[in-house]
C-alpha cells in the first residue's frame, strides 16, 4: 500500500491543502518565474510527479523487493513536502555554505 500525503507529520501548515504551499515552504516556488516577477505555480510537475510521484515509485518498488525477500508486505507512507525539499539539495547546500541566492528567472 503506497498512500501520498500532503505533509510529513512535522509539517508547519498543519492544515493546508495546496500543493503551492509547500512549493514555497520547500523554497522551490521563489525559483520559478520571470526575473523581476512574482512566482509562478508550475502547475502539478513538481509537488505532484516529481515530489511525491517519484518518491512514490521507488518506495513501492524497494517495498516489492522486501516482499520478494521476506514474504511481508509493506507500507509506504509519501510525503509532498518531503518529496519537494528533496528537490532543493542543491540549493538549500548553497544557502547554508553562504553563497548568493540565485535569482528568479536566472536558474537553469
Amino acid at each position: 500500500m503506497c498512500r501520498n500525503r500532503f505533509r510529513a507529520k512535522w509539517a508547519i501548515c498543519k492544515y493546508s491543502r495546496a500543493r503551492h504551499e509547500y512549493l514555497a515552504i520547500a523554497g522551490a516556488l521563489n525559483q520559478i518565474g520571470p526575473k523581476d516577477g512574482p512566482p509562478c505555480f508550475p502547475s502539478n510537475y513538481i509537488a505532484d510527479m516529481a515530489g511525491a510521484g517519484l518518491n512514490g515509485v521507488i518506495g513501492v518498488l524497494l517495498a516489492l523487493a522486501a516482499r520478494d525477500k521476506t514474504g511481508k508486505g509493506q507500507f509506504v507512507d509519501i510525503s509532498y513536502l518531503d518529496g519537494v525539499l528533496s528537490l532543493m539539495t542543491m540549493d538549500a547546500l548553497d544557502f547554508f555554505m553562504g553563497a548568493e541566492e540565485s535569482p528568479r528567472g536566472e536558474v537553469i
